[in-house]
Order: C-alpha cells, then structure tokens, then sequence
C-alpha cells in the first residue's frame, strides 16, 4: 500500500534523529559556541511552507502547507491540509516541536539541536505570482525550503512516495 509522505516527515525525522542521536562531532567548529544567539524579529514568528497537491482515489484533491513558528529557543512545525488551492479553511494534521539553538551566521543562522547541526536560515527575496515577497530560505539536513510569511500556494517543495 501507498502512502503519501511530505516533506514535513523529512523536515521532522531529520529533527529528531539529529535530536535524539546526541552524538558529539569531533571538531569543535563544527560545534555551536557556549553563546546561542537570539533570532531577530525579522525570522521569529510564523512563517508557512507550501508542500503541493495530491489526490488519493475516491477523495478530493488537498492541499498541503506547513506552519513553522521560530521562537528563542524552539520550532513548532504544524502540518495542514485544505480543500481550497487558496489554502483556506485548513485542518490541522501534524504537529511537534523542537528545543533549538541559533548561532549567527554571516546571512543569517545556523540551527542547532543538543550538539548537531540540523540546518540554516537565510532572508531572501522570491516572486510569487509575479510579485516579489519576503521569504526564508531553510535549509535542512540537505531539504531545501521556502518560507512565506502567509500561506501562498507557490515554491512546493513536494511529496515523497514510499511502498
């Protein structure tokens, strides 16, 4: 049987297993500084991930975006689903959250969890439907993300297929 799995399953298994394994790295640069930096308020708060579409048989087509919530010390990662391509009315499918360290970067910041690097946030510029909005760029043990401010149906990342 197959089951549809997004990115948010890769966004929270490279999470934990960085979380749960605990295993110290040899070099120390590869290690966060004693001194976590706090995120500005320009990438605190929320910000959504637009997975895709899919359509299973016998069911209407949904679709998928990803609530982040960047706090001082944490990341709360909700999954949604909606009937409405304009992401409305969404129901909550998913939901868990991580202890996070941030060290400044030039460009922005690294993530940490316990002793292991999980990934980087960066500002940047995208266009959406022809017009250019803020995002974050977030990159995750190699899954690269974009960020919006509000749910927009533009830049999924995709869905992945297991049997």
């Amino acid at each position: 049987m197959k089951k549809v799995i997004t990115s948010l399953a890769v966004l929270l298994a490279s999470v934990s297993l960085a979380g749960l394994s605990g295993t110290a790295t040899a070099h120390a640069a590869s290690q966060p500084s004693s001194k976590s930096a706090t995120l500005t308020k320009s990438y605190r708060g929320t910000w959504y991930v637009y997975d895709g579409s899919f359509k299973e048989a016998g069911s209407p087509r949904l679709y998928s975006v990803e609530k982040l919530q960047f706090a001082s010390h944490h990341l709360k990662v909700t999954q949604y689903l909606s009937k409405n391509s304009a992401l409305t009315g969404r129901t909550e499918r998913l939901s868990a959250s991580f202890q996070m360290r941030y060290q400044k970067q030039s460009g922005g910041y690294v993530m940490w969890t316990n002793k292991q690097k999980v990934g980087t946030l960066k500002r940047a510029k995208a266009k959406v439907h022809g017009k250019s909005m803020t995002a974050l760029k977030v990159t995750m043990q190699g899954t690269k993300l974009t960020a919006f401010r509000r749910a927009v149906a533009s830049h999924a990342v995709g869905f992945y297929q297991l049997s």
